[in-house]
């Protein structure tokens, strides 16, 4: 007894699937740098400007390494957190961002929470996850 199967065109299946995943990868290169850029503008007209120094601090990178892409913002001031989530007992009282564990010293006034960081991260967060969902699923079919 003898079974065989034949498959006809399957370098073609494979050479358009090879096509779908970069024409995907591109696509979220994409999104990701988008995002990243809306998030740094974001975060740069948020921040309270006295020298200017913060706002002038922050920036973004987008790396790819290997099917892998990492989008970042970063505020470099070395005072950038006191800024975000405030210090002492004014910092207590107007710290809304409950997501991030901070702690205070309790005693002395301090400064209040200006937050321009992590609102514009939760600003764009659900914009970043639902485009990055529309793809995948445009992808799949």
């Amino acid at each position: 007894m003898k079974f065989s199967i034949e498959f006809d065109g399957l370098d073609k299946m494979i050479a358009y699937y090879d096509k779908v995943e970069k024409e995907l990868q591109e696509e979220v290169k994409r999104t990701v740098d988008k995002s990243v850029k809306t998030m740094l503008d974001n975060a740069k007209n948020r921040a309270p400007v006295d020298t200017g120094n913060l706002r002038r601090s922050i920036h973004s990178e987008l790396n790819i390494d290997k099917g892998k892409i990492e989008g970042r913002v970063v505020a470099m001031a070395e005072y950038a957190p006191y800024v975000e989530f405030g210090t002492g007992e004014r910092g207590i009282a107007t710290n809304t961002n409950s997501k991030i564990p901070v702690t205070y010293t309790k005693g002395f006034h301090g400064q209040v929470a200006q937050p321009f960081f992590y609102p514009a991260y939760y600003e764009e967060e659900e914009n970043f996850k639902n485009t990055l969902k529309d793809i995948l699923k445009k992808g799949l079919h």
